[in-house]
């Protein structure tokens, strides 16, 4: 019989997680903990601090004494500060104060970390972010499960697999049912490589779920690969969490009103639908870690998803113009009609010509200006540069699909498209509607663009469907659409 590893969980066969010392950590935080900051060069030497973790920050109430008074103003304060506390003393920086009444001070720390701890070194890190609510990924996301040492075992873990680079993924629960979310990684690195690659996990997230889990983010660093109890610290405060009601992906046909209960069963029964799996979110990871752009495509797309039925469609829209950049350059596609340096340059040189064999006619400023034009001339259109990406994907786009896709000019310029053809007079509801639809349709096409580019080729909601009891649009689609089979 083989033997189990010490410290590992007989049914799971994994590790068991060290998540109780961290956690335990923030929780003090959350209770409210008083400490003495130290700096003999501020006002604030030696005042009463309360830290306390919100929802919102890690605020700060500061009282005044007789012993210690203070006289600050509100604003930026440039003194950092030491705190002994146990295990380890803390040193407080980037602290605002936001308001000051009498004897009382209060704001936010954006930024504390232990004593002696350096951005530089390398360690073993685990990124733990206090959740507002929940965030399931049952029917989203290939689920891995995992052990902990909070006192029970969940299958609510995934994994991101990354050459040699394996990190482990956990949405926890304390016993009072607050929620955190941890990221680690199995591989020493520095602070500026573990947050890069764990904020592209974020980015991933937010993309699959419709959720980006953000705001005061701990980064716990240890010695040992075990992870068991954490050498250093640091907290900082991030981009803030992003709620929306929107995935690309979800296997319960039942989670949605409105249907047939045949139609829905229909779809459960079929076996056909599953979850974005290991690799794919992987892919999915690996894509914005290596471009800027896409991270800020992630982005966009939770904060329009959040946002109200109007501001929703002009941030997918401009999400759907930075697409093709990013993706053809990955598949390294050239769109340019004449491929061919010399003959371009002929031809270049040809139109040249007959532009300055014109110059007296034409004048010297529309010579100029069709000068400037001929800069351009190898370029292909806007609107064909939108649909080469489906193109070389394989995704087939219906004549609904076109009309939107050609709609998103009219976002970009403050117009609302006539989806139904009513025109100008049309009620104001409508046009609310009418910008709606094509803002979640535009988001199932950018769905279906992302999940194929990253392997992905099952099946995805069909937003204007799912919300047809807003969008009032007649159609005759299924619940999901088909990405279709790579090859």
């Amino acid at each position: 019989m083989n033997s189990i590893p010490k410290n590992t969980d007989p049914i799971t066969k994994t590790p068991v997680l060290y998540h109780k010392e961290p956690i335990a950590f923030i929780q003090s935080l959350q209770k409210g903990r008083k400490i003495t900051p130290i700096n003999p060069k501020s006002p604030l030497h030696k005042n009463s601090f309360t830290l306390k973790l919100t929802k919102k920050n890690l605020s700060v109430r500061i009282v005044a004494t007789k012993t210690h008074p203070f006289a600050v103003e509100i604003g930026d304060q440039k003194h950092s500060y030491i705190a002994n506390i146990r295990p380890k003393p803390i040193v407080l920086k980037d602290i605002f104060l936001s308001s000051q009444k009498s004897r009382l001070s209060t704001g936010s720390i954006h930024e504390l970390h232990t004593k002696g701890y350096s951005k530089k070194r390398a360690y073993y890190y685990r990124l733990i972010i206090p959740l507002e609510k929940e965030l399931a990924l049952h029917y989203i996301l290939e689920e891995r499960p995992f052990s902990t040492d909070l006192g029970y075992r969940s299958r609510t873990g995934h994994q991101v697999i990354a050459g040699s680079e394996a990190f482990t993924i956990c949405f926890l629960h304390d016993d009072i049912k607050q929620y955190y979310l941890s990221i680690e990684s199995g591989q020493k690195q520095s602070f500026d490589s573990f947050s890069d690659k764990s904020f592209s996990i974020q980015c991933a997230l937010a993309f699959v779920s419709g959720q980006f889990p953000g705001g005061v983010s701990f980064f716990f660093a240890y010695r040992k690969a075990n992870k068991k109890a954490h050498d250093q610290l640091r907290m900082i405060e991030t981009r803030k969490p992003i709620r929306t009601l929107y995935q690309p992906v979800y296997t319960n046909p039942y989670a949605f009103s409105g249907f047939k209960r045949s139609v829905l069963e229909k779809w459960y029964k079929s076996k056909c639908l599953r979850p974005v799996s290991i690799a794919e979110f992987s892919n999915l990871y690996l894509k914005p870690l290596q471009s800027d752009e896409l991270r800020i495509v992630a982005l966009l797309l939770a904060q329009s998803l959040g946002s109200s039925m109007e501001q929703l469609p002009g941030g997918i829209s401009i999400a759907l113009e930075m697409l093709p950049a990013i993706i053809l350059c990955d598949l390294k596609v050239d769109l340019k009609p004449i491929k061919d340096k010399k003959l371009r340059e002929k031809i270049l040189g040809g139109f040249k010509a007959i532009l300055d064999d014109n110059l007296i006619a034409l004048g010297t400023e529309a010579h100029a200006i069709l000068l400037g034009k001929l800069q351009h001339f190898n370029q292909v259109t806007n609107k064909a540069k939108l649909r080469v990406p489906f193109t070389q994907l394989g995704i087939h786009l219906s004549p609904q699909d076109e009309e939107v896709i050609e709609s998103r000019n009219k976002f970009l310029h403050g117009e609302i498209p006539d989806v139904l053809n009513l025109g100008e007079d049309r009620p104001s509801f409508r046009k609310t509607r009418d910008a709606y639809y094509c803002g979640v349709r535009l988001y199932t096409l950018i769905s279906m663009l992302i999940l194929k580019w990253v392997g992905y080729d099952n099946y995805v909601l069909n937003q204007p469907i799912i919300h047809n009891n807003i969008c009032e649009v007649p159609l005759n689609e299924p619940l999901y659409r088909k990405i279709p089979p790579n090859s």
